[in-house]
């Protein structure tokens, strides 16, 4: 897939999310592991205050999965690929 240079990934789809700890706030580590043994957490997007939200971050991805972490060109905000790391509310985890 090409994308324009001036082009945000953000328009590209849907598959990816925006995961880089600069664009949340009230992070807290459950203690939980995903299945690649990475933390999960809770937080809140800043755009968004008071959605508890359920993932990863994309630095401790990037930390052990280097090539699953893409930076906006524009931005410089990290992303990871959400149909690997999907992000969903706590309140669906039972």
């Amino acid at each position: 897939m090409r994308v324009r240079r001036k082009a945000s990934l953000v328009s590209i789809g849907l598959l990816l999310a925006f995961s880089d700890e600069r664009m949340k706030e009230k992070i807290r580590d459950t203690g939980l592991k995903a299945e690649d043994g990475l933390p999960l957490k809770t937080f809140e997007y800043k755009t968004r205050p008071g959605d508890v939200m359920l993932s990863v971050l994309a630095q401790d991805v990037e930390k052990k999965m280097p090539s699953a972490v893409t930076k906006d060109p524009i931005s410089a905000v990290k992303i990871v690929d959400a149909a690997k790391f999907p992000v969903i509310p706590p309140k669906a985890v039972k």
